[in-house]
């Protein structure tokens, strides 16, 4: 029956394991919410077909937060009450950029609870290892080699997510303002608003200078000191920079994972593996001091 019970209680936790590791929210239906992403791009199809009956926009109701898309879209609103219309085309832009970092979200997000998941797995296998070698041995393990092994497991755990998110914030610094400057400037510099304006919008004063979007900062200024000598419509100028900034983006993003691997390698192995390897050196030392 003790058997039994144990056997029960290893599969629940396999199957809560394997729930976060393949971060599936459908195995908890109730408590998986509408993320920010979602949310904005449902209320983005909305002003869609508004729009497209000539229905009134006092309708659509509260703007979701997400990023910095949920500010792009308190704008375009303005834009739209003030001249009356707004490019239905720019919708669709936002939203596939929204779709795009959703994405990247998910994939960042996998990789933290992949890892987390798979420190799980090896705390449980080293404590049942414990378990199961000290009572038919009858050895007493020294308390500080076992809060030891506590010690490093919770710091594989506590330290992982926050180190992979300060890498991630390092490497794509710039690259979220560089995104927002391009896409206001695509929408508004055919709108009929002031250069300055549209400028000021923008802020390109802002944007960090990083060495990674160094280039396409610079391009940028160029086209901005264009439009303030010549005016005109940027879109398309600012189409193809968008491309390339979302091309950079996910070129990075695949980088990212390969240190979030590498990451998750060498937490195993100092944190995980480390405590597993103590225990067993405690055990032989016992061992030897009992025979």
């Amino acid at each position: 029956m003790k058997l039994a019970l144990h056997f029960t209680l290893l599969l629940l936790l396999c199957w809560v394991i394997a729930g976060i590791w393949l971060n599936e929210k459908k195995w908890w239906p109730r408590l998986s919410k509408l993320d920010g992403g979602l949310a904005l791009n449902r209320w983005l199809q909305e002003w869609q077909l508004l729009s497209g009956t000539g229905a009134a926009l006092s309708s659509l109701g509260e703007i979701p937060t997400y990023k910095f898309f949920g500010h792009l879209a308190e704008a375009g609103l303005r834009h739209a009450r003030s001249f009356g219309s707004f490019p239905r085309e720019l919708l669709w832009e936002w939203r596939d950029g929204i779709s795009r970092e959703r994405n990247f979200d998910q994939r960042f997000s996998g990789i933290i609870w992949g890892a987390l998941a798979q420190f799980s797995l090896f705390v449980v296998i080293t404590w049942l290892f414990v378990w199961m070698s000290r009572e038919p041995l009858e050895l007493k393990i020294s308390p500080w080699i076992l809060g030891t092994m506590g010690g490093l497991q919770v710091s594989g755990v506590l330290l992982f997510a926050p180190l992979l998110y300060s890498l991630s914030k390092r490497r794509m610094r710039g690259m979220s303002e560089l995104l927002k400057a391009l896409y206001v400037l695509r929408a508004l510099s055919g709108a009929g608003l002031s250069t300055s304006q549209v400028l000021k919008e923008a802020q390109l004063e802002f944007l960090p200078k990083t060495q990674l979007i160094a280039p396409l900062r610079e391009r940028l200024h160029q086209l901005a000191i264009l439009y303030q000598k010549q005016g005109g419509a940027l879109g398309r100028e600012a189409q193809m920079l968008l491309q390339e900034v979302w091309f950079l983006r996910e070129e990075t993003l695949g980088k990212l994972v390969k240190t979030g691997e590498a990451l998750k390698l060498l937490f195993l192995i100092v944190f995980y593996a480390g405590a597993y390897f103590l225990y067993l050196a405690g055990l032989v030392f016992e061992l030897v001091r009992t025979s």
